[in-house]
């Protein structure tokens, strides 16, 4: 396989937004991940950031399930951490999907989400709402996903979630200026 034709190979694809079903306007394949870019998109995501880690899984084509489970083996293990083999028939890992979204002025500010951060190798979930006016600092949550759930189950409690709240923080100030 030539290096134009890799996955991990760069290159800038330009798309109409108004015809694409996810009103892509740009995506740019980097080696280890993509960049899109959204125009017009109703729940206002504006870009978004995908990584990937390693070879997740190899699948066979009808050709190699045919053959002996040996020779499926010896496939599998020609296959080598930079993915060079059968590369079409490899899913890489994803490590992390980064989103931002534009401002919906019909929410308040802290039900408005400004980034959503799924860090998936480190098992958790990251929050951060815009600004409200005014104030320098935004309210953002992150939840951890326990070590002991299976990745079918997904089961938060508010141990696994830590919260910080602008409006908290500015009664913790008032509350010091008192005392002082």
């Amino acid at each position: 396989m030539s290096g134009k034709n890799k996955p991990s190979f760069p290159r800038d694809l330009y798309y109409y937004s108004d015809y694409h079903p996810q009103n892509v306007s740009h995506r740019q394949i980097i080696n280890k991940g993509m960049i899109e870019e959204f125009e017009g998109r109703d729940d206002f995501l504006y870009y978004r950031v995908i990584s990937y880690g390693g070879v997740l899984c190899h699948t066979l084509t009808e050709k190699e399930q045919k053959g002996s489970k040996a020779r499926q083996v010896l496939e599998l293990l020609k296959m080598d951490e930079t993915g060079s083999g059968n590369r079409k028939k490899s899913r890489r890992q994803i490590t992390k999907i980064i989103e931002k979204y534009h401002r919906n002025k019909g929410k308040p500010f802290d039900e408005d989400f400004a980034e959503i951060h799924m860090l998936n190798e480190e098992g958790r979930l990251r929050l951060i709402y815009h600004y409200s006016e005014g104030s320098l600092v935004r309210n953002s949550l992150e939840f951890y996903k326990p070590k002991e759930l299976s990745s079918d189950q997904v089961d938060f409690k508010p141990q696994d979630c830590i919260e910080f709240s602008v409006s908290l923080c500015k009664f913790c100030l008032q509350l010091d200026s008192f005392n002082t």
